[in-house]
C-alpha cells in the first residue's frame, strides 16, 4: 500500500488534533518530541510483516485512526447506552496504545528476510526490554501525562496481552479494555483478509 504525501499528512493533522484535546497542547508536542517528530511518527509503520497488511510507510497513523473509529462504533452501537465509555477514554486509549511502534521498529535491511519471510520492518537494537504497553506507559510519564485513567491504563497495557498464551488475562476486563481488544481485533482481519 502506498499512501500519498497528503493522505499522510492529513492523518497526522487529524492525530495532533486528537491528541491536543485530549491530553493538551504542551504534553502532545512532548509525545511528539519523544517520538522523534512529526516525521518519525508520519511515516511510522504499524506492522513487521507483509503478511500483516499494516507494513508500509504511515501505516501507524492510517491504523490508529481506523481503531478509533472502531472502537467507537462498538461502543456507540454495540453496548446500551449505561454501559457505554466515555469518548475521551476510547480516543486517549487506542491513540496511545500503539505509540511504542514509532520508536520501536525501523527498516529491515537484511534482503533475504525480506524477499524470503515477508518482514519489512524489525525491533530497533534497545538495552532495555519493554513490551509496547509498558513503553508508551513511559512515553506518558516523560512527557508529563500522569492524569491516566486506571481503565485507561488497562486497555493501553491490553496489547501487551492479546497473545493465546495471555488470554486468561484479558477474560475479566473493563469495558474499555474489551471495546479497545475487540477494536484492534477487527483491525487486524482487516488488514490480513
Amino acid at each position: 500500500i502506498m499512501l500519498t504525501q497528503e493522505q499522510k499528512e492529513k492523518n497526522l493533522s487529524t492525530f495532533r488534533r486528537y491528541l491536543t484535546n485530549l491530553i493538551g497542547a504542551a504534553e502532545t508536542n512532548a509525545l511528539i518530541y519523544y517520538l522523534g517528530g512529526d516525521n518519525a511518527i508520519i511515516d511510522a509503520s504499524f506492522g513487521m510483516t507483509k503478511d500483516s497488511g499494516c507494513a508500509y510507510e504511515g501505516a501507524f497513523l492510517e491504523n490508529v485512526l481506523r481503531i478509533a473509529d472502531i472502537a467507537m462504533n462498538i461502543n456507540d452501537n454495540i453496548f446500551p447506552e449505561e454501559k457505554r465509555v466515555s469518548a475521551k477514554s476510547i480516543y486517549r486509549s487506542v491513540l496511545l496504545q500503539h505509540l511504542a511502534k514509532v520508536i520501536m521498529y525501523e527498516d529491515n535491511t537484511n534482503q533475504w528476510e525480506i524477499d524470503n519471510r515477508g518482514i519489512l520492518y524489525k525491533f530497533k537494537n534497545t538495552n532495555v526490554v519493554l513490551k509496547g504497553g509498558e513503553r508508551v506507559i513511559l512515553l506518558l510519564l516523560k512527557s508529563g501525562i500522569q492524569d491516566i485513567t486506571e481503565e485507561e491504563y488497562e486497555a493501553i497495557r491490553i496489547i501487551d496481552k492479546m497473545k493465546e498464551e495471555d488470554f486468561a488475562t484479558t477474560k475479566h476486563v473493563s469495558t474499555l479494555a474489551c471495546i479497545v481488544k475487540q477494536a484492534n481485533e477487527i483491525n487486524t482481519m482487516i488488514n490480513t483478509h
